[in-house]
């Protein structure tokens, strides 16, 4: 099982205590998996934010269309996100509307890369619908489904992807790396604000070797260098 901090094991029992469902996700997830100490917390919910309102008084909304709010309890804090369905992406960053679920499956579908979209409770254990700990284990970045499907709905992707190998030395599987090279134009629509910063977390890391590599050899360095 995942060791989780005292302090988000209470977050999720607080929650679970009301009726409700509640997992830490994602990045954190992974990192725990790796040995590494989390730089953020992240947890999902069915609970609606009037309901985490209630169980957390003190909390504080940090996207009201995403349903996102932030919990301090001691020296951790967390940003806590309701289940939902991403809409249709017109601007190849965000969805133009979200829809709230009662499924965590539906939630983990939209994210980027499987290792990623690992859920975990202390109660009700592991959601792990895309393999994402066994991606983690060959150190491997795959995209969930269709990876082009993944980049066409955020093109930023393209880059954490990249980003990801560099700081935890993965290897970009061969059909992301693909769609990586396909869709690489869809980057004319990011904000180089965004673009600088992710090259600059990318150059900085521990193999940034292997990520100049990357952007090389998918052409996306045309698209930083502009």
């Amino acid at each position: 099982m995942i060791k989780l901090p005292k302090e988000i094991v209470h977050m999720i029992n607080v929650i679970e205590a009301a009726g409700y469902e509640a997992y830490a996700v994602g990045g954190c997830v992974r990192d725990s998996i790796l040995g590494r100490h989390p730089e953020d917390w992240d947890l999902t919910s069915n609970a609606s934010r009037n309901t985490l309102e209630a169980l957390f008084p003190d909390a504080m909304v940090v996207n009201k269309k995403l349903g996102v709010m932030r919990i301090t309890e001691g020296d951790i804090t967390a940003d806590i996100a309701a289940y939902r369905i991403d809409g249709i992406y017109k601007d190849y960053r965000r969805p133009e509307t979200v829809i709230f679920t009662e499924e965590i499956d539906e939630d983990l579908k939209r994210r980027d890369f499987t290792m990623n979209a690992i859920a975990v409770s202390p109660d009700r254990g592991i959601v792990d619908t895309y393999d994402g700990r066994a991606d983690i284990k060959k150190r491997v970045i795959r995209g969930i489904g269709e990876p082009s499907a993944r980049f066409e709905e955020d093109a930023l992707r393209i880059l954490r992807g990249i980003r990801f190998a560099a700081q935890l030395n993965f290897d970009v599987d061969k059909h992301t790396l693909q769609a990586m090279t396909e869709k690489k134009e869809l980057l004319t629509y990011i904000s180089m604000e965004r673009i600088r910063e992710e090259f600059s977390k990318t150059v900085t890391a521990g193999n940034s070797g292997k990520g100049l590599r990357l952007y090389l050899e998918t052409g996306v360095i045309s698209y930083i260098l502009g």
